[in-house]
């Protein structure tokens, strides 16, 4: 067990929790369209126009088949992204999600992509449980990340969105959603071999944000560090959108000049505490 940025993990593979989670199972609506099995799509809706943004490709990372999404033109909006939400929809429209009990860190899996910056891909994650004082859901974790720029050969990913924990309930119901560029014509995303990883047992406490300040932001080289009081056994993770540690270290002044233009997320671990932040590097 070590400390990551927020949470202590223990790492083992949790596939199974996933239904469907390599899509090697789809179900017919002849004579219109595939749907994928335990996942809701737009398909069903669009079968008048015959525009499916949703479809099976073949064959998979591994198995038979993997998950296609593509936005394409729609009429009246212009164009309509690909979508995927596990569960199954309900009365009304809302989806029931999957049943889920455990609290993992990590959503991996393979995938190729072609999304632009300004519209890109999204992947997001929400755990909820039931209150049955309040007939609400809660939220145990939400995270979202964007999937932009271009893959065009399969590539293992590992979504680390332990930093959405907002509370230390285990869940009861999980939703993953997968959506191709908002209105990109053509942009993609394929999927394949879902799984969940780690285990989220503890929340740190944050600090104030007033505690730590960093700038310049946007920076093109150096990131400074004003922390306005003394902190002891301090631990700065700078991590890329998907969750990978790009530098761990516990300088007041780092370098970021050799990082690709993009957006990081800054991580600030002393004891137990957190805090957490964003910057940009821009040349």
């Amino acid at each position: 067990m070590r400390n990551l940025i927020i949470c202590l993990f223990v790492f083992g593979r949790l596939a199974a929790q996933i239904p469907n989670s390599g899509f090697e199972n789809w179900t017919y609506y002849s004579p219109y369209f595939y749907d994928p099995d335990n996942w809701c799509t737009y398909n069903g809706s669009t079968t008048g126009p015959g525009i499916y943004t949703t479809t099976k490709g073949t064959p998979g990372f591994t198995g038979n088949s993997f998950l296609v999404l593509e936005t394409k033109t729609f009429t009246p909006s212009g164009f309509l992204r690909g979508k995927a939400i596990s569960g199954q929809y309900m009365p009304g429209g809302s989806i029931k999600g999957i049943p889920l009990s455990t609290r993992p860190s990590f959503l991996n899996g393979a995938w190729k992509y072609s999304n632009p910056t300004a519209n890109p891909g999204e992947v997001s994650v929400y755990l909820s449980k039931w209150n049955t004082s309040t007939n609400k859901r809660d939220t145990i974790c939400y995270y979202k990340t964007f999937v932009s720029g271009t893959v065009t050969a399969w590539a293992n990913f590992s979504i680390d969105f332990s930093s959405g924990y907002k509370s230390n309930v285990n869940p009861d119901s999980c939703i993953i959603s997968l959506f191709s560029s908002s209105n990109q014509i053509g942009a993609y995303l394929h999927i394949d071999d879902l799984a969940f990883s780690g285990n989220v047992t503890l929340i740190k406490k944050e600090f104030q944000n007033s505690v730590f300040s960093v700038f310049p932001n946007p920076t093109s080289d150096y990131l400074n560090f004003i922390f306005n009081e003394r902190l002891e056994d301090l631990k700065i993770i700078i991590t890329d959108k998907f969750g990978k540690e790009l530098i761990i270290t516990s300088e007041s002044k780092i370098y970021v000049g050799d990082l690709a233009n993009d957006s990081y997320f800054i991580t600030v671990i002393n004891k137990d505490r957190v805090l957490r932040k964003v910057f940009i590097k821009a040349d």
